[in-house]
């Protein structure tokens, strides 16, 4: 009997789940918030892939200046998550994503460089502007939906931004190829003007650093889709912005959380576990490129796995990111049975 109890409540809750997820995307504004998410999630991590072998080709193959790219990445959620918080509430949250989406596009261009200070700095702006990027679109998503489906919106968020790391660490040869044949087909079209438009710049479009012109395209397709929105979100909290007030905003934020045990407890368990997350992300090619120096296991039998995973770092990122998309999965189902 309790067997049958707990299948039918099972299948109420997948059921439940899947008309969500239906209702949600049928949703025009936040379908093009999504749309934003996967797309710029997808560039974000696309330039990485290309940067792999840019800072390896630069620095002789050295495997700590390559920990150097995820390093970059992990400093600025380090340095600056206390104050985040306090200065997105203060602004228009939909203004804000579009003002983080043309300022990553802008960046990206920067990435043109063979200096590996600016690439490294270049990384740690574009993470920053991604440090407020995420909280406005969290706290965008309730102004466009109903309350009952702000849990799975934000399961669904997270587990579209772990697969966009996922398509863009290992689909980045047949991304950029499919751009290349894009750009051929413009050059070879015969409309001249187009030629002549496309064709100065054809060398950076055809050569290794397109993910580059690929990364900037995304980041201006976010800023368009969540323009199209056409919904403002006001300001958390009004008033003239000052130091001052950003500093009382933080002590505010931590007063609330030691009052509170159980979120206390819950912002401890993450912050445990994204610094858990973070070391193995900035040691772990390190310790790939040192001492996993084998064949990967049955590759070798799969011409297309094989150009998949090219090395293995990229064998141990694509993992460790099917893995946050499994979870991300699962939110939902396990969200309502811990409710």
């Amino acid at each position: 009997m309790a067997d049958a109890v707990a299948a039918s409540t099972e299948g109420t809750a997948e059921a439940e789940s899947s008309r969500a997820f239906r209702t949600l995307v049928r949703d025009r504004r936040f379908r093009l918030l999504w749309m934003s998410q996967f797309v710029s999630g997808v560039g974000d991590w696309l330039v990485v892939g290309f940067l792999i072998p840019l800072v390896t080709n630069l620095s002789g193959g050295s495997a700590f200046a390559v920990a150097g790219i995820w390093i970059a990445k992990i400093v600025p959620s380090l340095l600056f998550t206390g104050v985040v918080g306090a200065l997105v509430d203060r602004f228009d949250r939909r203004r804000l994503m579009i003002a983080c989406d043309l300022v990553r596009a802008c960046l990206a261009l920067l990435l043109f460089t063979n200096n590996l200070a600016i690439i490294y700095l270049v990384v740690m702006l574009m993470e920053t502007a991604s440090l407020f990027f995420n909280p406005a679109r969290n706290a965008y998503i309730p102004s466009l939906i109903e309350p009952e489906l702000v849990a799975p919106a934000n399961g669904l968020a997270y587990t579209t931004q772990q697969a966009s790391l996922l398509i863009g660490l290992t689909a980045s040869g047949a991304i950029l190829a499919g751009f290349e044949a894009i750009v051929r087909w413009i050059l070879n079209s015969g409309f001249p003007f187009v030629a002549q438009l496309v064709g100065p710049i054809a060398p950076e479009l055809l050569g290794p650093r397109a993910g580059i012109i690929l990364d900037a395209l995304t980041f201006l397709f976010s800023a368009a889709c969540i323009f199209l929105i056409l919904q403002d979100c006001a300001p958390g909290r009004q008033g003239k912005l000052s130091l001052k007030m950003i500093g009382l905003d933080v002590i505010e934020s931590f007063r609330f959380l030691r009052s509170h045990r159980e979120l206390r407890g819950f912002i401890t368990a993450v912050s445990l576990a994204i610094l858990g997350g973070g070391s193995i992300v900035a040691l772990g090619p390190v310790y790939v490129a040192q001492n996993l120096t084998g064949e990967i296991p049955f590759i070798n039998r799969l011409p297309a796995l094989e150009r998949l995973f090219a090395t293995p770092v990229v064998f141990m990122l694509v993992f460790a990111a099917a893995g946050m998309v499994a979870g991300g999965l699962l939110v939902t189902r396990f969200e309502r049975r811990i409710r």
